[in-house]
C-alpha cells in the first residue's frame, strides 16, 4: 500500500503501543488474525517493509490512524486483475465506429473521407487509371462510368481539411494505421464531433510519428510489418489495471495508442501514453504493468503461435521531462528513441 512518510510513522508508533490484537479485531471492519499478523510484521520488519508498503509523499497523509488501518485492511482485500492470454482481437477497439457529428450538412466532411479513404500512392493511382482505360475500350464500362472512376481517382489525397464552426478537422491517410481515414482536431475544444483524435498531445504524437515515417532511414523499415492504432478510453477495451492509492483500489489505465509490430519471429505489442502524466501517478501505471508483464526488471518472454512475444509500455515525455531510477528506460523524447527502445531487445 502506498503511504506517506508521516502515516508511516504514525502507523509505526501505534504498532508498538497498541500491542494487543484483540483491540484491533473489536475496533476494525475486516480485521482477521492473518491481516493483522501482516500488518505487525510489515511494520517492524525492515525486510519485509517494501513488500507491504510504498513510501509515496505524493499521496496526502491521512492524518487519522483508525482510517489509516482500515485502508490497510481493505487493501488486503484488493484481487489484482491477472493476464490470463495472448488473444486476437475481435471488437476490443471499436471507437471508430461510433464517431458522432452533431452537424446538419455533412457534406464536405463525408466527402473529404471518401476522398482520403480511397488515397493511392502514384502507382497504383496510374494502375487504376489503366484499368479504366482497359475497361473502357472493351466495353465493361461506359464513358460516362470511366469519367465518373477518373474523377474520383483526382479527387483522392493523402490528407484533406475541413472547417465547421471555426474550428479544423484534418483528414489523414495513414496506411499502418488500424482503421482509415484518420481525422484529427487541432483544437480540444471541438464539440461538434466525438471520438476523434484531438488531446494537444495525442495530435502532435501522430504528426511527429507521420514526419518520422517519411524519413528514409526510419526504423520501421527493419519490421516486416506494423500497425498502430489511437486507443478511446471511453468505449475501448484494451487497459491496464493497476493499484491507485488515492480510492485505494483498483484503477484502470488506457494507454493513448498501441503499437503492433513483426520482425521475424520476434512480436511486439507495445502501449505508447504521450500525455507525459504527472511522474507519481505514470509510476504507479508502470508499477502496473510490471506486476502483469514484468520479470527481473525485463519483459516477460511470451510464446504464441511460433512467435516470441513482448509486451511493452512507453511514455513520450514533455520536453525533457521523465522519470529517474528504474523508471527511466519508459519514458522517450523522440519517435526514433521510441523505436530504439522497442528494438533494443531484439
Amino acid at each position: 500500500m502506498r503511504i506517506s512518510e508521516k502515516d508511516l510513522e504514525v502507523l509505526c508508533k501505534f504498532n508498538a503501543f497498541v500491542t494487543d490484537d484483540r483491540v484491533l479485531l473489536m475496533r476494525y471492519k475486516n480485521a482477521e488474525p492473518a491481516k493483522i499478523k501482516i500488518l505487525r510484521e510489515g511494520i517492524k520488519s525492515n525486510s519485509n517493509l517494501n513488500e507491504y508498503f510504498k513510501v509515496d509523499n505524493c499521496v496526502n497523509d491521512v492524518k487519522n490512524i483508525d482510517l489509516l488501518i482500515q485502508r490497510f485492511f481493505d487493501y488486503l482485500n484488493i484481487v489484482p486483475e491477472e493476464f490470463e492470454k495472448l488473444k486476437e482481437l475481435k471488437d476490443e477497439i471499436k471507437h471508430f465506429k461510433n464517431i458522432k457529428v452533431y452537424l446538419e450538412d455533412l457534406k464536405d466532411l463525408k466527402d473529404a473521407i471518401e476522398d482520403v479513404g480511397f488515397y493511392k500512392d502514384e502507382s497504383e493511382k496510374n494502375k487504376l487509371e489503366q484499368e479504366a482505360y482497359d475497361k473502357l475500350i472493351s466495353g465493361e464500362i461506359t464513358i460516362k462510368e470511366h469519367s465518373e472512376i477518373i474523377q474520383k481517382l483526382g479527387r483522392m489525397a493523402k490528407e484533406k481539411e475541413v472547417e465547421y464552426r471555426n474550428k479544423k478537422l484534418k483528414i489523414k491517410h495513414i496506411a499502418n494505421h488500424y482503421y482509415i481515414p484518420l481525422i484529427l482536431s487541432a483544437d480540444e475544444k471541438v464539440d461538434y464531433i466525438k471520438h476523434i483524435i484531438k488531446v494537444k498531445s495525442e495530435v502532435k504524437f501522430v504528426n511527429d510519428l507521420e514526419e518520422y515515417i517519411e524519413k528514409a532511414n526510419n526504423r520501421f523499415k527493419e519490421f516486416d510489418w506494423w500497425f498502430f492504432s489511437k486507443l478511446d478510453e471511453s468505449l475501448d477495451e484494451i487497459y491496464i489495471p493497476y493499484y491507485n492509492p488515492n480510492i485505494n483500489n483498483i484503477s484502470r489505465f488506457y494507454p493513448d495508442f498501441i503499437f503492433w509490430l513483426k520482425k521475424g519471429n520476434d512480436y511486439f505489442i507495445v502501449f505508447v501514453d504521450p500525455k507525459g502524466t504527472e511522474h507519481t501517478s505514470a509510476e504507479r501505471k508502470i508499477d502496473g504493468y510490471e506486476i502483469l508483464f514484468g520479470e527481473l526488471g525485463k519483459e516477460k518472454l511470451f510464446n504464441y503461435k511460433g512467435y516470441r512475444v513482448r509486451i511493452k509500455l512507453l511514455l513520450k515525455a514533455i520536453g525533457t521531462s521523465g522519470s529517474s531510477g528504474k523508471y527511466n528506460k519508459y519514458w522517450f523524447n523522440k519517435i526514433s528513441e521510441m523505436l530504439d527502445k522497442i528494438l533494443e531487445a531484439v
